[in-house]
C-alpha cells in the first residue's frame, strides 16, 4: 500500500506565506501613507483654525488694552523692538491651544507683536497707533517641519 499524500507540504505552506506577504505589504504601505497624510491635514486645519482664532481675539481686543499688554512685556523686547507672542494676547483661545498641544505634542504657537513705526521724521517720538502681528504654528512630520503663518495689522481707531 502506498502512503497517502493528502496533506500540504512545507514548500506549499512557504509559497502561500510568500504570496500573502507580497500582497499585504503594498496594502499596508498605502494605509500607512494615507494615515500620515490624514494626520498632517488634521494638524494643518487645526493650525489654521487656531491662528484665525488668535487673530480674531487680538483684533477684537480694545487697542488700549492691546497696547498695555504689549508694554507689560517691555523686558522681553528684542533688538528690533518686537515682543514675543504670549498667551497674554489670546486668553480665550489659549485653553483650546493647550488641548491641541496635549493631543499633538509637537504643536508650537509662536510669533511676534510690535508697534509699527509710521513716522516720516525719525527724530519725532514714536506714535503707538499701529500694531503688527506675525503668528506662526509649527509641527513636525517625519523628516520635515511644517509651518502655518498669519500676519496682520491692527490700527488704533481715531
Amino acid at each position: 500500500m502506498k502512503p497517502s499524500c493528502s496533506g500540504m507540504g512545507l514548500l506549499e505552506i512557504f509559497l502561500a506565506i510568500t504570496i500573502l506577504t507580497i500582497a499585504i505589504v503594498p496594502i499596508y504601505t498605502h494605509i500607512n501613507r494615507q494615515t500620515s497624510i490624514a494626520l498632517n491635514t488634521e494638524k494643518m486645519q487645526m493650525a489654521d483654525k487656531t491662528l484665525q482664532s488668535i487673530k480674531e481675539e487680538m483684533v477684537g481686543t480694545p487697542f488700549t488694552t492691546l497696547a498695555a499688554n504689549i508694554h507689560t512685556l517691555d523686558t522681553m523686547k528684542d533688538a528690533q523692538g518686537k515682543y514675543p507672542l504670549t498667551e497674554l494676547f489670546y486668553p480665550v483661545t489659549n485653553p483650546a491651544v493647550v488641548v491641541t498641544q496635549r493631543k499633538y505634542k509637537d504643536f508650537v504657537v509662536s510669533g511676534f507683536v510690535w508697534f509699527v513705526d509710521r513716522r516720516s521724521d525719525p527724530t519725532q517720538p514714536l506714535v503707538e497707533d499701529c500694531v503688527q502681528a506675525d503668528l506662526k504654528i509649527n509641527w513636525t512630520i517625519p523628516e520635515k517641519t511644517m509651518e502655518r503663518t498669519r500676519s496682520f495689522m491692527i490700527v488704533s481707531p481715531k
